[in-house]
């Protein structure tokens, strides 16, 4: 997912961090002095519990909240509230999170964080959410007294998270999901950050396009792409080599409700700002994804696994099709309007009409709509305009790879840097 390096860059990471210091510093209410939430973060293997951890605490430090942090495993034998109170050097184990309340005093933190949860046992994790839980309901008793009740914020993987361990309904206590972080807009920012050539090639354009969208802001599989020139079999293996290294098997993907793709790949993308109860496995393993782009989909290396090859395919083809698609344009474009210099608007109709009916009223309308099937033939050496010929190869090859792209077909990279050349040969007869 995201290194060290990139999390406190991105947009959408300083949003997710926002809105998370907004719960933990609370709000003043007509009817409560201040309402603090208790925090729950929770992130899907990939992303460091530590990165997210600092960059709440340095947020928090910058808006002048007194904070406090608690590593959990150094308390790991005690219960958790002998843990509190060795933290705070109490004379003696309060009974209650009210009591502990009390006994802290002017001493208690806004904002406590409860760190390294992820390392203690089942037995004393449980243990320490159901004192979140505890902690939350002496918050809400609290919520008129004349100083607020602290926060506490847990950041840990989900997969550690029992949710039938933590009553999300508790009006004080937010539960956040790393969701729809990065957006695409910023992977590209990534790629070009982690050393990637600046665009100044037709093979760095292709990467440039390519990879980064394959690559769906995982900052590690970016970096197995990086020696890539973007070839569909280089990808595949990259793939494979991301899948095992996270230690990801066809049998756990199926388990954790991989086999229902249908459902996921090709459900409309509206706002979601969580993942469901049924995706919170695929999301808490990291392999799955959600962009205000795409919606949710499977990460790229779980479809080798899962067989889903052709979801890969359209995964490249979109890719594909966001760099071929404006080239292709520029091209007819350019043509028509060279066309229209040398013979005046009337040509794409003049000599030989398109045959469709709908491009015959739009040529008549403005000759820069002519399309490439009529460009093609009207080009041809023994077409009406074969005196413009050079033309002729160039807009067959971009009608053709038009057409394969509308059809939802692989382009490949030796054909697309058959297109530039034959682009920059064409050029030469202006």
């Amino acid at each position: 997912m995201l290194s060290r390096i990139d999390i406190q860059r991105f947009p959408s990471v300083l949003r997710f961090i926002d809105h998370i210091v907004t719960d933990l510093m609370g709000r003043e209410s007509v009817v409560m002095r201040m309402q603090r939430r208790s925090a729950m973060v929770l992130l899907p293997d990939g992303i460091d519990p530590l990165d997210v951890s600092d960059l709440l605490r340095y947020e928090l430090d910058r808006r002048q909240v007194q904070t406090d942090l608690i590593t959990l495993a150094d308390y790991a034998s005690l219960p958790p509230l002998a843990g509190l109170s060795t933290h705070f050097r109490l004379s003696h184990v309060p009974s209650s999170c009210e009591d502990l309340a009390s006994e802290i005093g002017m001493r208690m933190p806004e904002v406590l964080f409860l760190e390294a949860l992820e390392q203690l046992d089942e037995p004393h994790r449980s243990a320490w959410l159901r004192l979140i839980e505890q902690w939350t309901q002496t918050a809400h008793r609290y919520a008129n007294h004349s100083e607020p009740f602290g926060a506490l914020c847990v950041v840990a993987p989900a997969h550690c998270l029992s949710p039938l361990l933590v009553n999300r309904t508790q009006l004080f206590l937010e539960v956040h999901y790393w969701w729809g972080v990065p957006t695409p807009a910023e992977t590209q920012i990534l790629w070009r950050d982690m050393g990637a050539k600046v665009a100044d090639s037709d093979l760095a354009r292709w990467r440039d396009h390519m990879l980064p969208s394959i690559a769906a802001g995982d900052s590690p599989l970016l970096e197995l792409f990086a020696p890539c020139d973007g070839r569909t079999t280089e990808i595949i293996d990259c793939l494979k080599q991301f899948a095992l290294a996270r230690g990801w098997t066809t049998a756990a993907l199926q388990c954790a409700g991989g086999g229902q793709v249908m459902e996921l790949e090709h459900r409309h993308a509206p706002l979601q700002m969580r993942p469901r109860p049924t995706e919170e496995a695929l999301w808490g393993m990291g392999a799955l994804i959600w962009t205000s782009d795409y919606g949710v989909e499977l990460h790229p290396a779980t479809l080798i696994l899962l067989g889903l090859h052709h979801e890969l395919e359209h995964r490249l083809w979109r890719a594909q099709a966001g760099l071929l698609l404006p080239i292709l344009d520029r091209v007819r474009r350019h043509i028509c309007l060279q066309l229209t210099t040398c013979y005046g608007p009337e040509w794409p109709w003049r000599y030989t009409e398109p045959n469709e009916e709908q491009e015959r009223l739009l040529v008549r309308q403005s000759p820069m709509l002519c399309g490439l099937g009529h460009l093609a033939w009207l080009l041809h050496p023994h077409g009406s305009l074969c005196t413009q010929s050079y033309w002729h190869s160039l807009v067959s090859q971009a009608r053709d790879l038009r057409n394969r792209i509308a059809h939802y077909q692989l382009v490949t990279l030796e054909e697309y840097l058959g297109l530039m050349q034959n682009i920059e040969q064409s050029m030469r007869y202006r």
